[in-house]
């Protein structure tokens, strides 16, 4: 489970305990959970589909050294952009529940 699901499923329980849910936000969290890797896969798939005979083949073109130089290059900075990317959105998950609770005022 991710920490997100869990902090949205945490903050669910209490809004059901204090009777104070707001069902429809929480339809409409379980609806993006449910559609987004539907939509994600059918994307990969066109993009597969379509794309990925046709990139081999212009990259056959290149010499190996020099493919070999660009991928290493992207590749670093597309693992810098992900390392990023998953601590913010940690971040963000750990402070979430403590502002939902108000001992930190989001203002």
């Amino acid at each position: 489970i991710a920490t997100t699901h869990a902090i949205v499923c945490a903050v669910v329980g209490v809004g059901l305990y204090a009777e104070a849910l707001n069902g429809r936000k929480f339809l409409d969290i379980v609806v993006w959970w449910i559609s987004t890797p539907i939509v994600a896969w059918c994307i990969n798939y066109v993009v597969g589909r379509y794309f990925y005979f046709r990139t081999i083949r212009w990259l056959t073109r290149f010499p190996e050294e020099r493919l070999k130089r660009i991928f290493s290059f992207f590749l670093t900075i597309s693992g810098c952009y992900v390392a990023f990317s998953a601590g913010s959105n940690n971040a963000a998950n750990a402070v979430g529940p403590i502002v939902g609770i108000g001992l930190i005022d989001s203002g």
